[in-house]
């Protein structure tokens, strides 16, 4: 090991910039040149987040909290369908790496497995959060923007959007078209720029979209006029920690298991705690008193909807949210 000030910026890194000092500690580590550069890419994806979200450049600043924090961010990327479960956890461990060397203990870190899951991607910890976001905000209410924040998560839960396609909704133009036509057109911040129609099916949701409506004001859409879309990520993120949430990714998920429970009339294996696949099928069939092969079918058409409902493209990303 250098000789290092543990108390200096970066641990004693011999760099200001979070990067540089990250890549001296991985030299530090005794890994070889290939494996430096391999973890110093994955760890600048941390490194551009913890920027982002906390305005944070020293090692010395990155605690459990933001660890944690950082995890629900990419494990929500691989609900999103954005990454796959082994970039994740190679994500995950690369911070693991550079904070223990850098810190010289093991008292800050995360578990990649269960923060992401394992490589099937097929959730078996059920991480829907269904009115969970107003209930935590009591004694919070000096909170910047924390009554906008409850409402990215409600629309969440209400119309399984993304935080950023809530954060970018015009939340006046979505509640005209939810009242005349029963449904909301989802344009901006979608994964692969595919726009899609959110249905309405209860009052709940065209609440929800009026309260989203009053906050926003004559803004463009939720994000409010002083912020952009990264600096406004930044502050979702702080607001979550300051309520004692990972994110605000599972009122999304809630959404996703209330549709498979009403097109289904059974809930999913992650709500009932048995295995995705057979098991839950042969469940199903004797919920709905069908044969295996009708059950099965059943399943893959809800699973269509539900990935459809959510901006998603293929069926198996629906095991994230379901099961």
């Amino acid at each position: 090991m250098m000789d290092r000030n543990m108390r200096a910026r970066n641990f004693g890194l011999r760099s200001r910039d979070m990067n540089k000092a990250a890549k001296n500690a991985l030299i530090e580590r005794g890994l070889s040149y290939s494996s430096v550069g391999t973890l110093s890419d994955r760890f600048r994806v941390f490194s551009r987040w913890v920027r982002e979200t906390h305005q944070v450049n020293d090692l010395r600043y990155i605690d459990q909290v933001v660890l944690e924090q950082y995890a629900a961010h990419i494990r929500d990327r691989v609900a999103a369908g954005e990454l796959a479960v082994s970039t994740a956890q190679n994500y995950l461990s690369a911070v693991n790496t550079v904070i223990q060397q850098a810190r010289q203990d093991r008292q800050v870190g995360i578990n990649p497995v269960e923060w992401v899951g394992e490589r099937s991607a097929v959730r078996t910890v059920n991480r829907a959060t269904e009115g969970v976001t107003a209930g935590r905000a009591i004694g919070h209410s000096a909170i910047p923007y924390l009554e906008r924040c409850l409402v990215i998560g409600q629309l969440g839960e209400q119309l399984g959007l993304r935080v950023k396609e809530s954060s970018l909704l015009d939340a006046r133009a979505a509640l005209e078209q939810a009242i005349t036509q029963h449904r909301v057109h989802i344009r901006y911040g979608t994964k692969g720029g595919r726009p899609r129609w959110v249905p309405i099916r209860s009052d709940c949701q065209v609440e929800t979209l009026r309260h989203a409506a009053r906050l926003q004001g004559t803004a463009r859409s939720l994000i409010p006029p002083e912020h952009n879309w990264a600096t406004w990520r930044g502050v979702l993120y702080r607001t979550a920690s300051k309520l004692g949430l990972h994110g605000w990714h599972g009122g999304r998920h809630a959404y996703a298991q209330r549709l498979y429970e009403r097109l289904t009339r059974c809930q999913p294996p992650v709500v009932v705690g048995i295995s995705h696949g057979r098991p839950h099928l042969e469940y199903l069939a004797r919920v709905r008193g069908l044969d295996y092969e009708a059950a099965r079918a059943l399943d893959r058409r809800a699973r269509l909807q539900v990935a459809a409902e959510l901006g998603h493209g293929r069926i198996d990303v629906t095991n994230s949210y379901l099961g």
